[in-house]
């Protein structure tokens, strides 16, 4: 166990990653630029509630610098030809601001009424009460 700074600081000075597909693991190889081995939980074998990690690894297997694998074969074969690795193209840690400038003036254009919404069983608990 190490602080989230400590192993922020070891990803930054890596040479490779080798994580699960989770997106964080993902987003902070693109954002250092580095190259990463991706295996995605399998939930068949136990490891995971459902198949998120593996649709998360196919939307990502053509992104330059991040490479799937689905068992350990296939990891000790990408281990074993390193040196064909290339690193990300690297993402920023911000959105771009095209898009802050969208969600932007969706939320100031679609502010939320000041009705109360009730909840379905809540309304239904209430007109019980009544009777």
């Amino acid at each position: 166990m190490m602080s989230p700074d400590k192993f922020r600081k070891l990803q930054a000075e890596a040479e490779l990653i080798v994580a699960h597909a989770g997106m964080g693991s993902i987003l902070t190889a693109l954002e250092f630029r580095k190259p990463i081995i991706i295996m995605p939980r399998d939930h068949t074998r136990g490891e995971h509630r459902n198949e998120h990690q593996s649709a998360t690894a196919a939307r990502f297997a053509n992104t330059p610098g991040l490479y799937v694998v689905r068992d350990e074969a296939e990891l000790l074969d990408r281990l074993n030809h390193l040196s064909d690795m290339v690193a990300s193209q690297g993402v920023s840690r911000k959105a771009p601001e095209e898009f802050v400038s969208q969600l932007r003036a969706f939320i100031e254009k679609e502010r939320p009424s000041s009705r109360v919404w009730t909840l379905p069983w809540r309304r239904n608990e209430s007109s019980a009460a009544k009777r």
